[in-house]
């Protein structure tokens, strides 16, 4: 399971502040949800797609009304092959740039996994969910794409990554409603 835990600094000092202030931490946790769907929705969009199963499974994490207001969100997906998708990145590499959609496996200069020998049963159910066939059956063809991922790799999608990297202007936007529902209802003189 491949999961990601996206810091949103300062949530700490607003959050003392509103404490002091008699006012709740609501708007502050209703930014980290709304944060962690952005980050998720943009996710799924970024997850390379076969069966759909990858970006299915990504999922944002809640942050709950009560409690200790916690200093960052996940998002995660739960597929076994997700790592090797994703990889092991905490961060985006400098210079980053996704693989293309079509002819993936051929795409040079793009961050690889280590050659490995994939699991023969998937790799079979995603050539025939492709359609893929170079002659010689879908048993054929998942041997010679197994052989491929056994001398090369496979290329290395950090979904997760890309998602915060692509998301950072309507997080902002969400930071700056944010902001003025606690600047409008400490004027209005009103509790959140």
């Amino acid at each position: 399971m491949t999961q990601k835990a996206f810091r949103v600094t300062g949530t700490e000092k607003i959050a003392r502040e509103l404490k002091k202030m008699k006012f709740t931490a609501l708007p502050l946790r209703r930014f980290m949800n709304d944060y962690a769907q952005v980050v998720a929705e943009e996710a799924k969009r970024q997850a390379p797609k076969a069966t759909g199963e990858l970006a299915n499974s990504i999922e944002a994490g809640k942050v709950k009304d009560r409690g200790r207001l916690p200093n960052s969100i996940k998002v995660s997906s739960n597929v076994p092959y997700d790592i090797y998708v994703h990889g092991r990145y905490q961060k985006l590499p400098a210079g980053y740039k996704k693989p293309p959609a079509k002819r993936r496996a051929n795409a040079t200069g793009f961050p690889r996994t280590r050659p490995h020998r994939p699991p023969f049963q998937p790799i079979e159910d995603w050539v025939r969910t492709k359609g893929l066939d170079f002659g010689g059956g879908t048993n054929r063809t998942a041997g010679m794409v197994s052989g491929g991922i056994d001398k090369r790799g496979t290329p290395i999608v950090p979904y997760l990554l890309l998602a915060e990297k692509n998301t950072r202007k309507q997080r902002k936007v969400l930071l700056a409603r944010t902001m003025k529902e606690i600047q409008l209802a400490w004027k209005l003189g009103t509790k959140l």
